[in-house]
């Protein structure tokens, strides 16, 4: 009788861990952009800077979201941003979960925009209990991120130039500037990916 008890909790135990999808537990975010001049926050009167986003407990087929504001405090007239996430931990979470953002915005000097940041898990998720992810704030004077040649759309010709400028950093003979796109001063897969990611969007007139 006893063993008989022992083998129930023993296998009651083992449907838990490998078949009863687990929640998601800690879950933070680095946010970051690309210029100094551009900064996240979490009020509309741009007083406490955001350097990461705390998820919390996640569920799954949970949601959650959390708005947030960008002021231009650069000395161009305008700029476009575009919000990128990488880098997940542990790779398979990024299958698991979709991250998405409130689409692509213009931000005139001086101006303050919201953007809303959103984290859905899938509901056949077992197995993760912590993840991580970074999510950066690209900013550009490029209307369709990407076009690099700024022919007014993603195409094989900006591959190109990313190809030429590939694995270079800023002072190397071959560097280009207009694709580094994420702004971390090297040409490398991670402008790649954005131009990928990114292809055939935009129009030629």
């Amino acid at each position: 009788m006893a063993a008989r008890k022992w083998l129930l909790c023993f296998l009651l135990l083992v449907l838990c861990l490998f078949v009863i999808p687990s929640t998601t537990r800690m879950c933070q975010s680095k946010v970051s952009t690309t210029s100094e001049y551009v900064q996240v926050y979490w009020e509309f009167d741009c007083v406490n800077v955001v350097d990461h986003i705390d998820w919390g407990i996640l569920y799954p087929g949970e949601s959650k979201s959390f708005t947030v504001y960008v002021r231009n405090n650069g000395i161009s007239p305008f700029c476009y941003i575009y919000v990128w996430d990488y880098s997940w931990f542990p790779d398979n979470a990024e299958r698991l979960m979709c991250f998405s953002w409130s689409g692509q915005k213009k931000v005139n000097l001086y101006e303050v925009v919201p953007v809303v940041f959103s984290l859905e898990v899938s509901q056949h998720i077992w197995n993760v209990s912590e993840f991580s992810f970074y999510i950066t704030v690209l900013v550009s004077d490029h209307n369709v991120l990407g076009d690099i040649n700024r022919d007014g759309v993603v195409d094989i010709y900006d591959v190109i130039v990313i190809g030429a400028a590939y694995n270079t950093s800023i002072g190397d003979a071959k560097w280009n500037s207009e694709a580094d796109l994420n702004g971390d001063w090297t040409v490398n897969m991670y402008d790649l990916v954005i131009v990928c990611f990114n292809y055939g969007i935009g129009f030629k007139s």
